[in-house]
């Protein structure tokens, strides 16, 4: 007498163990909103999770002693995703028929609930968005939605601050992923650290204890907060502390303060799971004078990087990110290499891109990022 096998219905999946899926492995919001379309009885179960951002915090007082405590200043976090097309994406007057594409968007949420802002690429001073027609409706069963990175901003009164070229400009912002002891440090354009701690009612200035207290750049890794000086001393931070400890020294070769002065072409970038630290590019005869290493956290040193596989580092002063080449199809990238701008994107730029570099690991040459055929 054969068998026969009961077929069930994703429908009919436990609502405890669909809880628990959501719970453990939905991390984005376009992964929920896929996952919730997928039925009717999935799309009641599963709620669509309140945004934390934009979030107000108290004024940084550490960066402008004289701006006042009562001022309203919100922490607005953007997300970047990745967005790939269909196989084949429809002929249009404006772009020809393709096999496959992607764009980079950046999205905020709004103070006003439900409300999204975009913005149309990750780091426009390094290059721009594909001109293929970008659908009006994205259907995320259609198209392969993933996130890329995210990075923070403080704005003042709904605007970002006004005097942009005052020494008390936030240069950068980076938080921590632990929800149960939330903190945000920023760095301002004047070289100071600062550290907010949820329910603390000011910022903390990190100063005390530290070798020196002038800061290129920051990053979040593994539970800890990291910062480069300008002498190359390297300090890390643990969220439960305010006390920094000095966790290493870059090589010997870059502790020259004038190497190491200024905000250009010294990043920390998370990547694959490593922090790398990119440190002083320099043309001479087309060829680029750099290092790229990785922080070995067992023994608390940075460690050289000859190659970085299929991934590419995408450098800019507010948000630096790592990338697989294989998925910036249409974007002109080549593995192995790092993509940065000395100079920023302004509004005197003919074109995003313009001022972008690209340097190759492999035979360390570096090149003006040439503008798409189809631009």
């Amino acid at each position: 007498m054969g068998s026969s096998k009961r077929t069930s219905k994703w429908s009919d999946l436990p609502q405890d163990l669909l809880a628990l899926i959501t719970a453990k492995h939905l991390n984005s919001r376009p992964d929920i909103l896929r996952v919730r379309a997928v039925c009717s009885s999935w799309r009641s179960s599963i709620p669509l999770s309140t945004p934390c951002f934009p979030l107000k915090v108290p004024a940084p007082t550490c960066f402008v002693p004289g701006l006042r405590t009562s001022l309203s200043v919100l922490l607005i976090e953007t997300i970047v995703y990745l967005i790939e097309a269909p196989n084949k994406l429809p002929k249009t007057s404006k772009s020809k028929s393709i096999k496959k594409f992607s764009w980079l968007l950046s999205v905020q949420h709004s103070e006003e609930p439900g409300k999204l802002h975009f913005m149309e690429t990750l780091a426009p001073s390094i290059f721009e968005n594909p001109r293929t027609v970008f659908p009006k409706f994205l259907n995320l069963l259609e198209y392969r939605v993933s996130e890329v990175s995210r990075f923070y901003d403080l704005k003042l009164d709904g605007r970002k601050f006004k005097a942009l070229r005052r020494p008390f400009m936030i240069k950068k912002v980076v938080v921590s992923s632990n929800s149960d002891n939330f903190s945000v440090m920023a760095l301002g354009h004047c070289l100071k650290l600062c550290l907010w701690k949820m329910g603390d009612e000011n910022w903390t200035e990190i100063e005390k204890g530290c070798v020196q207290s002038r800061y290129i750049d920051i990053a979040y890794h593994n539970g800890k907060f990291f910062a480069i000086g300008i002498t190359g001393q390297t300090i890390l931070l643990d969220c439960s502390s305010l006390h920094p400890i000095t966790v290493s020294v870059a090589p010997p070769e870059f502790r020259s303060i004038h190497q190491f002065y200024g905000h250009r072409s010294r990043y920390l970038v998370n990547s694959v799971g490593n922090l790398l630290l990119f440190l002083n590019a320099v043309e001479s005869d087309n060829r680029a004078h750099f290092n790229v290493y990785k922080f070995d956290e067992e023994k608390h040193i940075w460690v050289s990087v000859d190659s970085l596989g299929d991934q590419v580092l995408l450098l800019d002063n507010n948000c630096s990110v790592s990338a697989s080449a294989q998925d910036l199809i249409g974007f002109g990238i080549k593995k192995n290499c790092i993509y940065l701008s000395f100079f920023g994107y302004t509004k005197y730029s003919a074109y995003p891109g313009y001022n972008a570099w690209s340097i190759d690991l492999e035979d360390h040459s570096i090149k003006l990022v040439p503008r798409g055929p189809d631009k």
